[in-house]
């Protein structure tokens, strides 16, 4: 998912692109649903308890387990996102994955915008390449809205 906006005046950016993950649920969302999974887990397991079949027990404990550290893994990446903004002669690169942020500025006239096609003849990956420096830019977008985020790159950064 991504947000592009452009604006021609001087105060405001000519580009800003927003790439974040497409989180379907919110936090509050995501941890209502482990504990209805959990509940649901727990009572079949205890229901086989009873029945005889301890052993499910401890597989259901394991279970929640391993769903949890995937729900606290996704939790932790809800949050990441990429930013580019265009501003006169600056492009500025702002990259937030889990706890670590980056942050990267160029001058207009000496980036450029390179593409690397994929197989299927869509867009691979965009590459910012000035100053001897090379970054990547949606990394989480679909191969379509990469595709669509170049070109609005390169019109921006090579009309000066």
């Amino acid at each position: 998912m991504y947000d592009l906006s452009q604006s021609a005046t001087a105060a405001a950016p000519q580009l800003c692109l927003v790439a974040r993950r497409n989180n379907s649920l919110t936090r509050r969302a995501r941890w209502t649903v482990f504990a209805t999974l959990a509940v649901i887990s727990f009572s079949l397991a205890l229901g086989w308890a009873i029945a005889g079949a301890w052993l499910v027990l401890p597989y259901s404990f394991i279970e929640m387990a391993v769903l949890a550290g995937a729900f606290a893994y996704i939790e932790r990446r809800a949050g990441d996102f990429e930013r580019l903004t265009v501003i006169d002669d600056r492009v500025i690169a702002e990259r937030s994955i889990g706890s670590r942020r980056e942050c990267f500025e160029w001058n207009r006239k000496w980036l450029t915008v390179e593409v690397v096609p994929a197989r299927t003849g869509g867009v691979e990956r965009i590459a910012l390449c000035g100053a001897g420096m090379e970054w990547e830019f949606g990394v989480t977008l679909p191969e379509e809205e990469r595709q669509t985020v170049a070109q609005a790159l390169r019109r921006v950064v090579g009309a000066r």
